[in-house]
Protein backbone atom coordinates (compact mmCIF):
# COMPACT_ATOMS: atom_id res chain seq x y z
CA UNK A 1 0.00 0.00 0.00
CA UNK A 2 2.79 2.39 0.84
CA UNK A 3 4.35 1.69 -2.55
CA UNK A 4 1.12 2.61 -4.35
CA UNK A 5 0.98 5.93 -2.52
CA UNK A 6 4.55 6.72 -3.49
CA UNK A 7 3.87 5.92 -7.15
CA UNK A 8 0.78 8.17 -7.13
CA UNK A 9 2.78 10.99 -5.54
CA UNK A 10 5.48 10.64 -8.17
CA UNK A 11 2.91 10.94 -10.95
CA UNK A 12 1.41 14.06 -9.36
CA UNK A 13 4.79 15.77 -8.98
CA UNK A 14 5.57 14.94 -12.59
CA UNK A 15 2.37 16.69 -13.69
CA UNK A 16 3.23 19.70 -11.53
CA UNK A 17 6.65 19.97 -13.15
CA UNK A 18 5.09 19.94 -16.62
CA UNK A 19 2.50 22.51 -15.52
CA UNK A 20 5.24 24.77 -14.17
CA UNK A 21 7.17 24.42 -17.42
CA UNK A 22 4.10 25.42 -19.45
CA UNK A 23 3.26 28.25 -17.05
CA UNK A 24 6.54 29.92 -18.01
CA UNK A 25 5.29 30.42 -21.57
CA UNK A 26 2.88 33.26 -22.15
CA UNK A 27 -0.15 32.13 -24.07
CA UNK A 28 -3.39 33.93 -24.62
CA UNK A 29 -6.63 32.27 -23.82
CA UNK A 30 -9.62 33.16 -25.97
CA UNK A 31 -10.82 35.45 -23.18
CA UNK A 32 -7.37 37.06 -22.88
CA UNK A 33 -7.29 38.01 -26.57
CA UNK A 34 -10.80 39.45 -26.38
CA UNK A 35 -9.80 41.55 -23.39
CA UNK A 36 -6.74 42.81 -25.25
CA UNK A 37 -8.90 43.89 -28.19
CA UNK A 38 -11.35 45.54 -25.82
CA UNK A 39 -8.72 47.97 -24.54
CA UNK A 40 -6.53 50.71 -25.97
CA UNK A 41 -3.12 51.12 -24.41
CA UNK A 42 -2.17 54.77 -24.13
CA UNK A 43 1.49 53.76 -24.09
CA UNK A 44 1.32 51.81 -27.36
CA UNK A 45 1.62 54.42 -30.12
CA UNK A 46 0.27 52.09 -32.79
CA UNK A 47 -2.94 51.48 -30.82
CA UNK A 48 -3.49 55.20 -30.25
CA UNK A 49 -2.73 55.92 -33.92
CA UNK A 50 -5.16 53.22 -35.06
CA UNK A 51 -7.95 54.54 -32.84
CA UNK A 52 -7.27 58.13 -33.96
CA UNK A 53 -7.42 57.15 -37.64
CA UNK A 54 -10.54 55.04 -37.08
CA UNK A 55 -12.37 57.87 -35.31
CA UNK A 56 -10.96 60.65 -37.50
CA UNK A 57 -9.41 62.59 -34.62
CA UNK A 58 -5.91 63.46 -33.47
CA UNK A 59 -3.81 61.16 -31.34
CA UNK A 60 -3.86 63.82 -28.64
CA UNK A 61 -7.66 63.61 -28.55
CA UNK A 62 -7.46 59.84 -28.09
CA UNK A 63 -4.87 60.26 -25.30
CA UNK A 64 -7.13 62.80 -23.59
CA UNK A 65 -10.10 60.42 -23.85
CA UNK A 66 -8.01 57.60 -22.36
CA UNK A 67 -7.05 59.84 -19.45
CA UNK A 68 -10.67 60.86 -18.92
CA UNK A 69 -12.56 57.55 -19.21
CA UNK A 70 -9.91 54.81 -18.96
CA UNK A 71 -8.63 52.34 -21.53
CA UNK A 72 -11.85 50.52 -22.50
CA UNK A 73 -12.29 50.95 -26.27
CA UNK A 74 -16.09 51.37 -26.17
CA UNK A 75 -15.86 54.13 -23.56
CA UNK A 76 -13.10 55.91 -25.49
CA UNK A 77 -15.10 55.81 -28.73
CA UNK A 78 -18.22 57.04 -26.93
CA UNK A 79 -16.25 59.92 -25.41
CA UNK A 80 -14.77 60.87 -28.79
CA UNK A 81 -18.21 60.75 -30.45
CA UNK A 82 -19.61 62.90 -27.66
CA UNK A 83 -16.77 65.41 -28.01
CA UNK A 84 -16.65 65.51 -31.81
CA UNK A 85 -20.20 64.76 -32.94
CA UNK A 86 -22.47 61.78 -33.50
CA UNK A 87 -22.06 60.47 -37.05
CA UNK A 88 -18.43 61.31 -37.60
CA UNK A 89 -15.60 62.19 -35.33
CA UNK A 90 -15.03 65.57 -37.00
CA UNK A 91 -17.77 68.13 -36.97
CA UNK A 92 -17.84 70.86 -39.59
CA UNK A 93 -16.88 73.31 -36.85
CA UNK A 94 -13.92 71.12 -35.85
CA UNK A 95 -12.55 71.02 -39.38
CA UNK A 96 -13.04 74.76 -39.80
CA UNK A 97 -11.20 75.37 -36.55
CA UNK A 98 -8.33 73.22 -37.79
CA UNK A 99 -8.13 75.33 -40.96
CA UNK A 100 -8.27 78.54 -38.93
CA UNK A 101 -5.13 77.66 -37.03
CA UNK A 102 -1.47 77.27 -37.94
CA UNK A 103 0.58 74.81 -35.93
CA UNK A 104 4.15 75.98 -35.38
CA UNK A 105 5.25 72.35 -35.05
CA UNK A 106 3.80 71.27 -38.42
CA UNK A 107 6.50 72.19 -40.95
CA UNK A 108 4.14 71.96 -43.91
CA UNK A 109 1.73 74.47 -42.36
CA UNK A 110 4.51 76.94 -41.63
CA UNK A 111 5.95 76.46 -45.14
CA UNK A 112 2.51 76.99 -46.71
CA UNK A 113 1.87 80.17 -44.73
CA UNK A 114 5.36 81.52 -45.50
CA UNK A 115 4.91 80.93 -49.24
CA UNK A 116 1.40 82.41 -49.18
CA UNK A 117 2.54 85.58 -47.37
CA UNK A 118 5.89 85.86 -49.18
CA UNK A 119 7.99 85.74 -46.01
CA UNK A 120 10.44 83.33 -44.42
CA UNK A 121 9.40 80.40 -42.26
CA UNK A 122 11.26 81.99 -39.35
CA UNK A 123 9.03 85.07 -39.69
CA UNK A 124 5.93 82.87 -39.56
CA UNK A 125 7.21 81.07 -36.45
CA UNK A 126 7.97 84.44 -34.81
CA UNK A 127 4.44 85.64 -35.61
CA UNK A 128 2.97 82.44 -34.14
CA UNK A 129 5.00 82.98 -30.99
CA UNK A 130 3.86 86.61 -30.76
CA UNK A 131 0.10 86.37 -31.54
CA UNK A 132 -0.77 82.68 -31.14
CA UNK A 133 -1.86 80.14 -33.74
CA UNK A 134 -4.92 81.90 -35.21
CA UNK A 135 -4.33 82.21 -38.98
CA UNK A 136 -6.00 85.63 -39.34
CA UNK A 137 -3.91 87.14 -36.52
CA UNK A 138 -0.71 85.64 -37.94
CA UNK A 139 -1.44 87.05 -41.41
CA UNK A 140 -2.24 90.47 -39.94
CA UNK A 141 1.03 90.43 -37.98
CA UNK A 142 3.00 89.40 -41.07
CA UNK A 143 1.38 92.19 -43.12
CA UNK A 144 2.34 94.73 -40.44
CA UNK A 145 5.91 93.45 -40.25
CA UNK A 146 6.36 93.18 -44.03
CA UNK A 147 7.41 96.45 -45.68
CA UNK A 148 5.05 97.64 -48.42
CA UNK A 149 6.43 96.97 -51.92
Amino acid sequence: MATARKAGAAKRTGKKAVAKKLAGKKTHTARGLAQDRRQVSGEAKYEVAYEAKKMGVTQAAVQAAIKKVGNVRAKIEAELKKAFGKGTAHTARGLAQDRRQVSGEAKYEVAYEAKKMGVTQAAVRAAIKKVGNDRAKIEAELKKAKPAS
